[in-house]
């Protein structure tokens, strides 16, 4: 049995993240039927010029290893408001359905009640009907929808 490890770290483990984040973001554009050449131009420099600047009251990645190896991260912050994002949350395929997913999520959640957020946030894909379904089991509900004309 593989021995899984967590590790917290802030924004000088983005750089280690963007394999799987470019994995997560290749997902997506195939998951968004209408708009899946939005994904294409994104890059992990430019996502982490956001994700530091909006977390100006923390920024979080907290890595699950499995035998050493990386298999998934979180990627959370708070912004000037004091409202916590989870942004961005990846296991391999390997390790899915063994909880990690859920280990994580909570565990931000933990961090976001330890720091006294006013909410706690997340955007899913749309067509990303799993994540959908994850998120709803923790408690998650839509709050408004964004809507984008096809052209």
């Amino acid at each position: 049995m593989p021995q899984i490890e967590y590790e917290t770290a802030g924004a000088e483990a983005i750089d280690l993240i963007a394999p799987m984040w470019e994995q997560l973001n290749a997902y997506q554009a195939v998951c968004c039927k209408d708009f899946g050449d939005a994904f294409k131009g994104r890059t992990i420099d430019s996502r982490k010029k956001r994700w530091i600047a909006s977390g100006v009251n923390g920024l979080r990645v907290r890595l699950v290893k499995s035998d050493g190896v990386l298999v998934g991260y979180c990627l959370s912050f708070i912004d000037d408001g004091m409202n916590g994002t989870l942004e961005s949350l990846f296991v391999d395929d390997s390790m899915r359905g063994k909880g990690i997913g859920l280990a994580l999520a909570k565990d931000s959640l933990d961090w976001f009640a330890s720091k006294g957020t006013k909410t706690e946030n997340l955007e899913v894909t749309a067509g990303n009907d799993n994540a959908r379904a994850f998120y709803d089991k923790l408690g998650f509900r839509p709050f408004k929808t964004t809507m984008r004309l096809k052209k």
